[in-house]
């Protein structure tokens, strides 16, 4: 069953198969309403998505990043609700992003001394040019290219994932979840359920740890997690006031080849009550799962403040629209700043209900399209400017 959201889907910005423009067009066309892009170490999807037209669509700005845990327990951190612009963000993925094509080359070499799959450094390099986080899928589809493997999953089960690397590209828990929430975003445990299996532990003996640390919560509903798992980790989260989140882990057809698109959970979830049956499911509206419950708004409510002086103030001064209120970027502007104000005062140190937190994020969505109003504004004004020089 597929849902109107996704909090969790890949782009060619790391792992996945599809452009952000062409993962945009696959929501619109599989119904989907409300959704992030959470890449693998990088926020180059954000100032991307904000140049397409995200009319009806409400879209939240993400990533995900590889961590680790005691130095011991490798885990990723999912961002939302992120300022692309943060310098620390940005300083921490730029590390990640170099150490990621350190250990491409490692991997690449490993094939090539377990199993003697060779793969011309040509033809390696062109990836890490093109590629600013390359990884397995990468290398898996220049295996299947010189018919080393028969499909790319087998790339993974059978060579890539024995592969050791002494390059790590994960950073530690502690710095990760810092660094997201001083960038105004929210930190989500990803797939937990990965953890547990690879650790041979329950999950619930790392969380004291990690809200320490400043984790907001965990992605409850994901392609891997059965039903009694998604039940267990909603559970816990209400107990626990822990953000609920969910998505797909989508890439692509070929790269995690069950995972669909707007489908967050794993195939006996429906199979065996029915996804609709979920109490925190109604009506197929992702609204009644708790995937934004911030205790203050804050942090949201000054970074879109910060947004539209810097993208649109300086606009509306340059063109003297102030002095005409029929104006409907000025108009925009004025009733943006007007409904952040009031939900500010409305909901200042309460948590938010359910249908209540959707409403921080229509704000975020009016102000992207204004953004790109103005974004197209001037481009119209620059040709013009252009075809009367010319």
């Amino acid at each position: 069953m597929i849902q109107n959201f996704d909090f969790h889907i890949h782009t060619k910005h790391s792992d996945g198969e599809y452009s952000v423009e062409e993962i945009i067009k696959k929501i619109r066309e599989f119904g989907i309403k409300y959704f992030s892009i959470t890449d693998h170490d990088s926020i180059e999807s954000i100032k991307e998505v904000k140049k397409n037209d995200l009319t009806g669509l409400y879209y939240i700005p993400g990533v995900e990043i590889s961590s680790i845990l005691d130095n011991k327990y490798k885990m990723h951190i999912l961002g939302y609700f992120i300022d692309d612009k943060d310098k620390d963000l940005n300083e921490i993925l730029k590390k990640l992003e170099q150490a990621r094509k350190d250990r491409f080359l490692e991997l690449a070499n490993g094939i090539k001394e377990n199993y003697g799959f060779y793969i011309p450094y040509n033809e390696l390099e062109e990836v890490i040019s093109n590629v600013k986080i390359p990884g397995k899928p990468h290398l898996a589809k220049l295996m299947a290219e010189h018919n080393y493997i028969s499909n790319i999953p087998d790339a993974y089960e059978n060579y890539l994932d024995k592969i050791k690397t002494k390059t790590s590209s994960k950073l530690p828990a502690d710095l990760v979840i810092k660094t997201i929430k001083k960038a105004g975003g929210i930190a989500i445990w990803a797939h937990p359920k990965k953890v547990e299996n690879k650790y041979n532990i329950n999950f619930e003996s790392l969380i004291p740890h990690l809200k320490k640390l400043g984790l907001d919560g965990i992605e409850a509903f994901n392609s891997l997690h059965t039903y009694d798992d998604s039940i267990r980790f909603l559970e816990f989260c209400k107990q626990n006031n822990l953000i609920v989140s969910g998505g797909s882990d989508y890439h692509g057809p070929n790269i995690k080849q069950k995972v669909k698109l707007g489908v967050i959970y794993n195939s006996s979830l429906e199979k065996k009550v029915g996804l609709s049956n979920i109490n925190i499911i109604k009506n197929n509206d992702c609204r009644d799962i708790n995937y934004h419950n911030i205790s203050k708004l804050n942090n949201m409510i000054n970074f879109i403040k910060k947004q539209l002086d810097e993208n649109i103030l300086p606009y509306i001064y340059e063109k003297n629209l102030m002095v005409n209120d029929g104006n409907d970027i000025y108009k925009e502007y004025i009733n943006i700043n007007s409904d952040l104000k009031k939900l500010e005062e409305k909901y200042k140190n309460k948590i938010l209900t359910q249908n209540e937190s959707i409403e921080i994020i229509k704000l975020y969505n009016r102000m992207i399209q204004l953004i790109n109003i103005v974004s197209k504004t001037k481009n119209s004004d620059a040709n013009n400017q252009y075809k009367l020089k010319n």
